[in-house]
Formats: structure tokens, sequence, C-alpha cells
């Protein structure tokens, strides 16, 4: 069982790095919508995203990162 979750993983996290060579076929605004260098990448985004439980914003922010100083803030999210 954990070698498949393992395999659904990988997969996942190659699909989301596909997705982001190709991140203007999947955002709004591809002139504007990450094009900066910044912590909140579209990868990053996307992981955060999909592993979200039912806690405040706030706090599955402390538990995706940790606390790593890098981390970003509800507001960054939310814009």
């Amino acid at each position: 069982m954990r070698k498949y979750c393992n395999i659904v993983k990988n997969k996942l996290n190659m699909l989301i790095r596909n997705m982001e060579k190709n991140v203007s076929d999947f955002v709004v605004d591809p002139k504007r919508d990450f094009v900066r260098k910044s912590e909140l990448s579209f990868s990053k985004t996307m992981k955060f995203i999909l592993g979200m439980g039912s806690q405040s914003l706030g706090s599955e922010l402390m538990e995706f990162y940790g606390l790593d100083q890098k981390s970003v803030s509800v507001s960054a999210v939310v814009q």
C-alpha cells in the first residue's frame, strides 16, 4: 500500500511540474499571475491547495510551512 501511495504522489508531483512549465494555460492573467519569483510559486500553491484540510487558512499555512521563515501570510494567499 505504501508503495502505491508513493507512486501516486510522484505522479501528482510530476503533473504539477508539467503544469508549471505551461502556467499560462492555467491562470486568469498570464502576464501577471505567477510571473515573479516568490515563495508562493505555482507548484507550491497547487500542493498547498490540494493538501488543505478543514482548518482555518492560517492553521493550514502553519501546517504546510511549519516554522519556516519563508512562510507566506494569509493575505498573500488570498490575493
